[in-house]
C-alpha cells in the first residue's frame, strides 16, 4: 500500500478540510450513505476488496501550465474560485497481485462518461495528484458493465489499457463518434443550465459545474485527437503541429455559453424572481411586466 500512501493521507470533512467530502475506507463508507441508491453497487466492490478504498467529492485545480490546457485556451476556466474540479469518486486499492488500482466512478444519472474521462486526463497530466497512477486507473460508470470490467482488472484478468478501450467502445466507435458526442453534450448542457437555473435559488455552483464540464469536453477531444495514430500518420502526413492544429480545432467545436453571459442569466432571473414574489405578496407588478422580462409563468 506504499505507492497509495499519499492518497490515505488525504484528511476530510470530518478533519476540517471541504476540498474532500470523504477519504476513508469503502465500507465505512456504506455505513454512511444507507439510502443512496448507489450503496449495494458499490457493496459490490468491497466484496471484491474488503480494503478498498474511497475519496469523494475532492476539489482541486488543473495544471494552468500544462501545454494541452493553454491550446484549448478556454478563458473562462481561470475566472472560477479555486479549486473547481471535482472528482465525484475514486475508489482504490490493491488488486489481486498487490499492485495499485484505481476507479474514477460516477452514476451514469450524475455525470456523463465524457466529463469523466475529462477529469482522468486533468488529475493524472503532469504534477497533478495521480500522475504517478496514471497507467493504473480507469474510467466508468457504476452500471453493469463498468462493474464486470472492474471486477476483471481487480482479479488481473484484464489491463488497464484493455479495459478502458473496452469501455469506451461501449459510448463511441471512433475519434468522429466521440467529436458528435461531445458536441450534442455540451449542447444539451446549455440548454439544461437554463432550465436548472429556474428550478435553483443557488445558482453559482451550477455555473462553476457548467464551466467545468465544458472545458473538460474540449480536454478529452482535444487529447483523444492527439492520441489518435490513424489521424497522425494518414491525414497529418506524420507532422505533430498538423495534429496539433487539428486537435486544437476539435476543442474549439466544442460549444458553450460565455461565463459573463450565464451570470446575465442570474442576474434577469433574479429580476423575474422580484417581479414574482412582489406580485405574489402585495399585487405589485403586472402580468405584462414579468412577461416583458420573459419570466416564468404565474401559477
Amino acid at each position: 500500500m506504499t505507492e497509495l500512501t499519499f492518497l490515505t493521507e488525504i484528511i476530510d470533512e470530518r478533519k476540517g478540510n471541504h476540498a474532500c467530502a470523504f477519504n476513508g475506507f469503502l465500507e465505512d463508507y456504506l455505513e454512511i450513505i444507507d439510502e443512496s441508491p448507489i450503496r449495494e453497487t458499490l457493496r459490490t466492490l468491497v466484496a471484491l476488496n474488503p480494503d478498498f478504498r474511497i475519496m469523494i467529492g475532492y476539489h482541486f485545480d488543473i495544471q494552468a501550465e500544462a501545454v494541452s490546457n493553454q491550446i484549448i485556451r478556454y478563458k473562462d476556466i481561470a475566472k472560477l474560485p479555486a479549486h473547481p474540479f471535482v472528482l465525484p469518486m475514486f475508489v482504490y486499492g490493491l488488486d489481486t497481485n498487490d499492485e495499485p488500482v484505481g476507479f474514477i466512478l460516477a452514476d451514469p444519472l450524475s455525470e456523463t462518461y465524457t466529463v469523466l474521462k475529462g477529469l482522468y486526463y486533468a488529475i493524472t497530466e503532469n504534477k497533478a495528484l495521480l500522475e504517478s497512477l496514471r497507467n493504473s486507473i480507469i474510467v466508468a460508470h457504476l452500471n453493469e458493465v463498468g462493474l464486470k470490467v472492474i471486477t476483471q482488472l481487480t482479479k488481473r484478468e484484464i489491463k488497464c489499457g484493455a479495459a478502458q478501450r473496452f469501455i469506451d467502445s461501449q459510448y463511441y466507435t471512433d475519434l468522429n463518434a466521440l467529436k458528435n458526442l461531445i458536441k450534442a453534450e455540451a449542447e444539451t448542457l446549455q440548454t439544461r443550465i437554463k432550465e436548472d437555473f429556474k428550478e435553483h435559488k443557488h445558482r453559482a455552483p451550477l455555473i462553476y459545474k457548467a464551466v467545468t464540464s465544458w472545458f473538460l469536453m474540449k480536454k478529452v477531444l482535444y487529447v483523444q485527437t492527439m492520441m489518435n495514430r490513424h489521424l497522425l500518420d494518414k491525414e497529418c502526413g506524420g507532422d505533430v503541429k498538423k495534429q496539433r492544429h487539428q486537435a486544437k480545432l476539435n476543442a474549439d467545436s466544442v460549444t458553450f455559453i460565455a461565463y459573463s453571459e450565464l451570470w446575465r442569466l442570474i442576474s434577469h432571473l433574479f429580476i423575474c424572481d422580484r417581479l414574482i414574489f412582489l406580485r405574489e405578496l402585495f399585487g405589485v407588478g403586472s402580468s405584462e411586466q414579468t412577461q416583458a422580462f420573459d419570466c416564468p409563468k404565474l401559477a
